[in-house]
């Protein structure tokens, strides 16, 4: 990431290290996107993209249903919806 920013890898890797509620920040962003006078739910919907580099961050083995096997590649999955109306909304 150091490559495209102006940032160093030290800075990064001090940053990396601290600890983040990922959770509560997906609870705040669906908040801050979203109005509350409707219900949501979460949406699973797995989608896979196949990768074949070594260094790729999530690189594993997951069911592609395109090729009905399992292949090397990063899967994507969550969303939310609203009940009552469209849009989804990827998280």
């Amino acid at each position: 990431m150091s490559r495209y920013s102006q940032r160093t890898e030290r800075s990064y890797r001090r940053q990396f290290k601290k600890q983040f509620d990922f959770a509560q920040f997906n609870a705040e962003v669906i908040i801050a996107a979203t109005s509350l006078d409707h219900s949501m739910i979460a949406v699973m919907d797995c989608s896979f993209i196949a990768k074949s580099g070594k260094k790729t961050f999530g690189l594993d083995q997951f069911y592609n249903g395109s090729h009905n096997r399992v292949e090397r590649g990063l899967e994507v999955s969550l969303a939310s919806s609203p009940v009552d109306r469209n849009p989804t909304r990827s998280i």
